[in-house]
């Protein structure tokens, strides 16, 4: 948008006379215009370089990762647990059964104990799964803190180069401002009673305006009273 209004203004000021006091203030905030455009462009081209990209790939690449760790042990951890209460619901069943009559040698004990043993074999595979995923997990986290200073850095940088964006602007506007307004005043030095009064119509007090001109309304507030009563009363 600045850029386009720096492009608008400069083929605006190519119908006005480069001498007269609108072509110049005009010509002047084309170019600040056009640099503050660029100040901009500059800032957001570091912006992404240094703080963007690096802080998508934490949130695309390392977050996900230990999220997905997270998960998996989660679902690991619920799984051992269920497969526990099995194995223990299990057991108690064997010793049950060996305790109501049935012998070392019957088919129903020999069926449960087998049951049991590969319940064991199962929970202790699921027990390491478990301790494999945890420690997975835990050196994602370890991995992310050491880097989490470097992180916080990156949103501490985002201030400062916005804060140096803001300060080159207001340093452009600043001194474009001092030589407009300097342009301007040489400009308003005329022997004609009439721009006289016109520049002390803004930027003075209304005592002031009121006063030099002798009115007892403003005279921009009057003009706008006129107008509406010539061409608004209808609508």
């Amino acid at each position: 948008p600045l850029m386009a209004l720096s492009t608008t203004m400069a083929e605006s000021f190519k119908e006005l006379d480069p001498d007269s006091s609108m072509g110049k203030a005009l010509e002047m905030s084309c170019a600040i215009q056009n640099q503050l455009a660029r100040i901009l462009a500059e800032f957001e081209m570091t912006l992404e370089r240094d703080v963007l990209q690096p802080l998508s790939r934490l949130s695309e690449e390392e977050l996900p990762a230990i999220l997905k760790h997270k998960k998996s042990l989660q679902k690991l951890v619920s799984d051992w647990n269920t497969l526990k209460s099995r194995l223990s619901q299990a057991t108690k069943n064997s010793g049950s059964s060996q305790g109501l009559g049935g012998g070392p040698g019957s088919h129903s004990h020999t069926t449960m104990a087998n049951k049991v043993e590969t319940l064991k074999e199962e929970e202790e595979e699921l027990k390491r799964k478990v301790e494999q995923c945890r420690d997975e997990y835990l050196a994602d986290l370890y991995h992310f803190v050491t880097k989490e200073d470097s992180y916080a850095n990156y949103f501490i940088h985002l201030l400062e180069i916005q804060a140096d964006y803001h300060r080159r602007s207001l340093s452009s506007l600043d001194t474009a401002l001092a030589e407009l307004r300097e342009n301007h005043g040489q400009a308003d030095h005329s022997p004609s009673m009439a721009a006289t009064h016109f520049s002390r119509v803004y930027g003075v007090s209304l005592a002031t305006h009121l006063h030099e001109l002798g009115r007892e309304i403003a005279l921009p507030i009057e003009a706008c009273v006129m107008m509406l009563l010539s061409e608004g009363m209808k609508e």
